[in-house]
């Protein structure tokens, strides 16, 4: 009797890293990529809780387009500025670098810290390292990268401003503000707060700077804080500038100003001769 014997090569199976586990998770889930970053952002530990859990789902719900208008209404100190305004921004950055961020505030200086988390977080060698698997060739621009505003090479953006600071020329395709902020629509002067709870179909005007083209953008969420009738840092001047056509806005010195000859100025820095960009 002839016994035949067989044999069968078998490719060794590599399983993934805990660390590239923990990157696929971070770029799947603003939940665990909160969780991986928080380092980065705040010194103290990371405390989870359920309400962080549902302001992830709800901003992971506008990031795939099946939220258009969002308002979180939670008390102080439950995370909702950083979750929103420094973490979302980046973690949707992962995905679509191109996007552009639009943040506003009632007082300047809660809208410089949290553009300078986002910024530090984006910088940080944790953020990069996810950056190194799913967007490798995204950087920060030299040229616009100011704790107010910052962009990437991809075009995308985060600009902070805030009430009293001018936006002229402005917009995001993530547009974030108060409930008191009045901005331009296609329906006129509007409070945001009176179009998300409202429910208002109403789209607003921005100055998109690849083509040159104003057009009207549908504002998907927006960023609360407490105390919005405190008023704008009383003691730092406001500079109201009045151009050659009579248009007149105010806001503060270090303000970014959208020039056609010089790009973004602090509107201290503004001269003669200037071109602002003023949507009619």
């Amino acid at each position: 009797m002839t016994t035949a014997t067989s044999t069968m090569d078998l490719k060794k199976l590599e399983l993934p890293t805990m660390e590239e586990l923990d990157g696929e998770l971070a770029y799947r889930s603003l939940n665990h990529f909160i969780k991986q970053m928080w380092s980065q952002v705040d010194p103290s530990d990371y405390v989870p809780g359920w309400h962080i859990d549902a302001i992830c789902e709800h901003l992971e719900a506008v990031t795939r387009g099946e939220i258009k208008r969002l308002v979180i209404n939670i008390p102080p100190r439950h995370m909702k500025s950083l979750a929103v305004g420094v973490f979302w921004p980046a973690w949707e950055w992962l995905r679509n670098p191109a996007e552009q961020w639009l943040f506003a505030s009632y007082a300047e200086s809660l809208s410089i810290r949290d553009s300078v988390k986002c910024r530090r977080l984006i910088q940080s060698p944790s953020y990069q390292a996810l950056l190194s698997n799913f967007q490798p060739d995204l950087v920060l621009t030299g040229d616009q990268n100011t704790k107010i505003r910052f962009e990437n090479n991809f075009g995308g953006y985060r600009l902070a401003t805030s009430v009293g600071g001018a936006l002229t020329g402005e917009g995001g395709g993530k547009i974030c503000l108060p409930y008191e902020q009045e901005i331009m629509t296609d329906h006129g002067m509007m409070k945001i707060g009176d179009i998300v709870v409202k429910e208002l179909s109403v789209n607003v005007l921005s100055f998109e700077h690849e083509h040159g083209v104003i057009e009207y953008q549908p504002i998907e969420t927006r960023q609360t804080y407490p105390d919005p009738e405190k008023p704008l840092q009383p003691n730092k001047a406001i500079l109201e500038i009045e151009l050659e056509d009579g248009h007149v806005f105010r806001c503060t010195a270090d303000h970014e100003v959208w020039t056609k000859n010089r790009g973004y100025i602090a509107a201290g820095e503004l001269r003669s001769g200037d071109e602002c960009g003023v949507a009619e």
